[in-house]
């Protein structure tokens, strides 16, 4: 899996701040009271002004844009590669009936030369035979 620095950002952030809440609410259950005070505090300060939301909804936006762009990057990339893939196995079946039909090919142009040489060999061993004939001391 393919992650950017902003999912990994968040994916950090979120499980840093999951678990300290968590044990925040276990351990020290009043700190963690005034923690969400002055959180939601905070929150409410934002969203009381135009900017806060307007800059919020601008935040959230980028986030959501920039998560559905590499969802869509990575979405393209996989079918690339299974076309791509698809195109490679077509290829390479391609070039192996290609290499067999060469391979029959030559295989029979190489009988039909065994054949020549064979029959070129016999005749040469006959015009041999004649012109000198093997005598039984020749063979010891």
């Amino acid at each position: 899996m393919n992650l950017t620095v902003l999912n990994w950002g968040l994916a950090i952030i979120g499980s840093i701040g999951f678990a300290y809440t968590v044990a925040l609410m276990i351990f020290a259950p009043g700190a963690a009271a005034i923690a969400e005070k002055g959180l939601v505090t905070v929150v409410v300060d934002i969203l009381k002004t135009r900017i806060g939301v307007a800059l919020l909804v601008g935040i959230l936006c980028l986030i959501v844009g920039e998560l559905a762009g590499d969802w869509h990057g990575r979405t393209t990339c996989r079918a690339d590669q299974a076309r791509a893939d698809q195109e490679a196995a077509v290829r390479d079946r391609t070039q192996g009936r290609l290499a067999a039909d060469d391979a029959a090919a030559q295989g029979k142009n190489l009988a039909i030369a065994d054949s020549q040489d064979q029959e070129t060999r016999n005749a040469l061993s006959k015009a041999d035979a004649t012109c000198h004939p093997i005598t039984a001391d020749e063979l010891k």
